[in-house]
């Protein structure tokens, strides 16, 4: 019986320990991203993530396309804005980079190809680490936008990611 109760002791102490070491990480899905482009409009998605944590947090993101391959950024259609070591030269993911403490940081899909209407579509996920014991990490929104080539930007569907909550 005191056998039984130490091994169990030890058994659950190895499970809380890796439930402490894995706080520190977390994943969304992006469930849906598209980009277009014809002779009289461009659309494209703009994917806003904010750190809420006092430390950097690393971010990997990889978007799918929609025959299930990785997306990557051979023709400079993903364009990141207010992100450090910002990085798309990567073997299993679209892009990576570090948001700072505290702040906001985006990545736009785009495309830029002509002869195909639906160029660019899919779905994503996006993944975090951090040296710390933080549970959530990120908040995330996406949203499309369409730009016609006579009017300027109007910002036509919300994506949620997460349901808008931390993760």
């Amino acid at each position: 019986m005191k056998k039984a109760l130490v091994v169990l002791t030890i058994l659950l102490s190895l499970f809380a320990g890796v439930a402490i070491a894995s706080a520190n990480s977390g994943s969304a899905i992006i469930p849906h991203y598209q980009a277009y482009v014809n002779e009289q409009f461009r659309y494209y998605t703009w994917v806003y993530l904010s750190n809420i944590t006092d430390q950097d947090i690393n971010v990997e993101v990889i978007l799918y396309k929609r025959d299930g391959t990785i997306l990557f950024d051979t023709d400079n259609n993903i364009s990141g804005y207010y992100l450090s070591n910002y990085n798309e030269n990567l073997p299993n993911a679209t892009l990576s980079f570090t948001l700072g403490p505290n702040s906001f940081g985006k990545f736009g899909i785009s495309s830029y190809d002509h002869h195909d209407i639906a160029t660019t579509a899919g779905y994503g996920i996006i993944k975090w680490e951090q040296d710390s014991k933080a549970v959530h990490g990120l908040v995330a929104q996406a949203i499309g936008f369409l730009v016609l080539k006579s009017n300027p930007v109007h910002p036509q569907l919300s994506i949620p990611i997460n349901n808008g909550l931390p993760f």
